[in-house]
């Protein structure tokens, strides 16, 4: 799913204002290698003011030199192979600049693969895009409870899970002259009827906020927990359907073991 369609509450624009913020105060540190950092990162967006405004992602391949730079520092040279991170945009599967681990999983996958938030349909995704302006724009504390997940195979083609940790702290959501105010009522209606995407949409229509930031999404690998929980669910439904149990067994006890 590509949250940067039309079908989305949100207008999407990639920017690096917050992060620049703190490179600013980061000019009266002490630690002189903190000031000429920033003295660097501030000359970059001096150069390029557009990466402040906000740049499609579809412009963000011209900027990609400067873009490495200025995220440097949220990706450690010395964790490049340790971490699975990458930066990009709220539910969108392209990564705009990527840790050398999550580069080598995403590689071994085979040519071409694109990793999919994993039981997510359009509908799951306008609403994960509603609750991202209910908690940046209107401060209201909404726990779906729903964790994401990437299925990734690796190079043997045994599937591992991995669950996504969104770090939105460098997100600012603008809404729009012509949108509706959301109020407490509105949210108690959405939460007792979560499923009904009209009304969903009906409180955010498509592009009536503008998204202005970017995400770090850290990848931590579960597989065993996931397979383990797949374990009991093919226990519990070897009396109904054997044939289909036992190769659910396979896959989990190949994910196990390797």
């Amino acid at each position: 799913m590509d949250v940067l369609t039309e079908y989305f509450p949100l207008d999407i624009k990639i920017s690096f204002k917050k992060l620049i913020d703190i490179y600013r105060t980061n000019l009266n540190e002490e630690n002189p290698l903190v000031v000429k950092r920033a003295k660097q990162v501030l000359k970059t967006v001096a150069e390029y003011p557009q990466l402040l405004d906000g740049i499609t992602y579809q412009d963000s391949y011209k900027y990609i030199p400067q873009i490495d730079h200025i995220l440097e520092d949220l990706f450690s040279p010395m964790l490049q192979d340790n971490e699975i991170k990458i930066a990009c945009l709220p539910f969108n599967n392209t990564a705009f600049k990527a840790t050398r681990r999550y580069t080598t999983i995403i590689h071994a996958a085979g040519e071409g693969f694109e990793p999919e938030i994993k039981n997510f349909d359009e509908d799951h995704y306008y609403i994960m895009g509603c609750s991202i302006i209910l908690g940046q724009y209107y401060g209201y504390s909404i726990d779906f409870r729903r964790p994401f997940y990437y299925d990734i195979p690796d190079a043997n083609g045994i599937l591992k899970h991995y669950r996504i940790v969104y770090n939105g702290d460098y997100i600012d959501i603008e809404k729009d002259p012509g949108a509706k105010t959301i109020t407490q009522e509105d949210v108690n209606e959405l939460l007792d009827n979560f499923t009904d995407i009209d009304l969903w949409k009906e409180k955010f229509p498509p592009n009536s906020y503008t998204f202005r930031g970017f995400v770090i999404a850290n990848l931590f690998n579960v597989t065993a927990d996931v397979s383990i929980s797949d374990f009991k669910n093919n226990l519990l439904k070897f009396d109904k359907d054997e044939t289909d149990a036992i190769q659910g067994f396979e896959s989990v006890f190949r994910a196990i073991f390797n």
